[in-house]
């Protein structure tokens, strides 16, 4: 049986380590089928709900995640070196895990690497994008099905921006989206 709240882990075939731990967030159970449909999230999605005040200058993306996760008391991973300095950068009532993107976001315009967030069990982690993680999925073997589900639910079009004096510096739009 599996409750809400439980944690689950995935290993791959005869792997030692899991490559996926989470929260079971929901259950549903088909009578006549005999199946049950568990949907479960990964403890990245407490960095999605959790909003954060904090003004830095002269950090480093990496300083910046540190900061915002020990402040969390969110466990760290590895956090990968940009080696470049952010003149100011200011979240107020963001998520964390935006406050993080958006830091090292502005080190990738500078440096031109692409980064990415992942979970490593508890600790999240920043690596650089592009790079092989090993693991192969493949249907029948170590996949035994797969279903797609989309929704444009949270779907976000239109920011609008203000500067650290509450003034609107600008509107950033997705026209494509709009429609």
């Amino acid at each position: 049986s599996v409750d809400l709240g439980d944690i689950l882990y995935f290993y791959p075939d005869g792997a030692k380590e899991s490559i996926f731990l989470g929260k079971v967030i929901s259950t549903s159970q088909s009578a006549g089928a005999g199946e049950m449909s568990i949907q479960a999230s990964d403890f990245m999605s407490l960095l999605l709900k959790s909003k954060i005040t904090l003004r830095f200058k002269n950090k480093s993306p990496e300083q910046i995640a540190k900061a915002i996760l020990s402040a969390l008391d969110f466990p760290i991973g590895t956090i990968a070196k940009t080696g470049i300095k952010l003149k100011k950068m200011i979240f107020d009532g963001e998520t964390a895990y935006n406050a993080i993107i958006r830091a090292y976001y502005k080190a990738s315009k500078k440096n031109g690497k692409k980064y990415k967030p992942y979970m490593n069990g508890v600790k999240f982690c920043i690596g650089e994008s592009g790079k092989d993680s090993g693991i192969t999925l493949k249907l029948g073997t170590n996949v035994t099905s797969t279903s797609l589900d989309r929704s444009a639910e949270d779907v976000v079009n239109r920011v609008v921006v203000f500067d650290e004096n509450g003034k609107k510096v600008g509107t950033y739009r997705n026209k494509e989206s709009e429609k």
